[in-house]
């Protein structure tokens, strides 16, 4: 069973984003939905933030990356969110996305089906029968009591990390939560599931020598 302390969620989140994920992600699943190439350089940059090291500079920029996405989304979707505010666009963005699986997607003709009764069509109960639904639902809780929420001690919470009082949040764990946040609004905006192959040999091999010479460069200093 893996243990929840920091050291082997770390470990077991490096060993899945390494620098080999970040150049094909680069280079493949984020080149096929249009709202992140706008973005496909800054998220490189927060990349190689990280892996220099510099912890406090890949987050921050991580933050904006996704709160830009959630809000660029609901824009093109004509979705009604609080542009003043932090927390709107993201949980507008998440439960647009949520609902598009289920009506669209998931249950879809199910009355002709006979799927499910009527009094099981509510999130809790197909979130215990279909693994996307779960993953919306704890993506949007997630966020929403968490990362966004207004007043939290959690070390990884975009108001205190912004307002400049949070002096602890610059840690590898946090980085890897963040991207994992990253990799979950790709799928609410495309309802890409799974990382592609790299759509370019030569860009991704370019990508991961870049990724391993600054890597080998932060443990020079």
């Amino acid at each position: 069973m893996i243990s929840t302390s920091f050291p082997d969620l770390e470990q077991l989140c490096r060993s899945t984003y390494n620098n080999g994920y970040f150049a094909s992600q680069l280079t493949s699943t984020y080149q096929e939905i249009p709202l992140f190439v706008t973005n496909l350089s800054l998220i490189e940059e927060s990349i190689e933030c990280f892996i220099l090291g510099k912890l406090a500079a890949s987050i921050t920029l991580l933050l904006t990356i996704i709160e830009g996405i959630a809000r660029d989304f609901c824009e093109l979707h004509n979705l009604q969110f609080n542009k003043h505010g932090s927390i709107s666009a993201f949980d507008t963005a998440v439960k647009y996305g949520k609902s598009v699986w289920r009506e669209k997607i998931l249950l879809i003709g199910h009355q002709s089906k006979l799927i499910l009764p009527e009094d099981y069509l509510n999130d809790e109960i197909l979130r215990t029968v279909d693994e996307v639904m779960d993953m919306f639902i704890s993506f949007e809780r997630y966020g929403l009591n968490y990362l966004y929420k207004s007043q939290s001690n959690f070390t990884l919470n975009r108001h205190s990390i912004l307002h400049g009082y949070n002096k602890d949040y610059y840690k590898p764990i946090n980085f890897y939560r963040l991207y994992s946040c990253l990799e979950m609004l790709a799928v609410v905006v495309s309802y890409k599931f799974m990382p592609s192959d790299p759509n370019d040999l030569a860009k991704f091999t370019s990508k991961l020598q870049k990724f391993d010479l600054l890597e080998r460069v932060s443990k020079m200093t």
